[in-house]
């Protein structure tokens, strides 16, 4: 799992203007669950936006 940092970075390179805070936060929020010790690598990949298509 990248640093938040990395995360904003690529966002920053993606956007073609400055990200909304809800964007922002929305990029890292799946990594944010291993702060729960209890959570799988299965539960986090489902939540990655990625496999929401």
């Amino acid at each position: 799992m990248p640093y938040p940092m990395v995360h904003f970075a690529i966002d920053l390179e993606l956007c073609s203007r400055t990200p909304s805070s809800s964007f922002l936060i929305g990029s890292i929020a799946p990594d944010a669950v291993h702060v729960r010790g209890d959570v799988t690598r299965s539960e986090k990949v489902s939540l990655k936006p990625r496999n929401w298509i």
